[in-house]
């Protein structure tokens, strides 16, 4: 039951990390180190600023937060996938 929504959970989540790692490292070519230096950044800045934006949503209406948060997810992925960038 829970376990296994916890493991589910994890492996999605890390999944999304690693594809968006290979995204990065392949944004650049001839410079991966570059393109994967360009994404922790942002991620980083992302995370912070994501405090701020998500925590006063969050407060008043959860389920907002988090259907919020996951649309701007969705659309990220969108992106990266119509960028359609060589990540080998």
């Amino acid at each position: 039951g829970r376990a296994v929504a916890w493991l589910t959970t994890w492996i999605v989540a890390n999944t999304a990390v690693l594809s968006g790692h290979a995204i990065g490292a392949g944004a650049i070519a001839g410079n991966r180190g570059g393109g994967l230096s360009m994404m922790l950044a942002y991620r980083f800045a992302g995370i912070g600023v994501s405090q701020l934006i998500w925590l006063p949503v969050f407060t008043r209406n959860p389920a907002m937060a988090f259907a919020g948060s996951g649309l701007v997810g969705l659309v990220a992925i969108t992106a990266a996938l119509g960028a359609r960038l060589d990540t080998r």
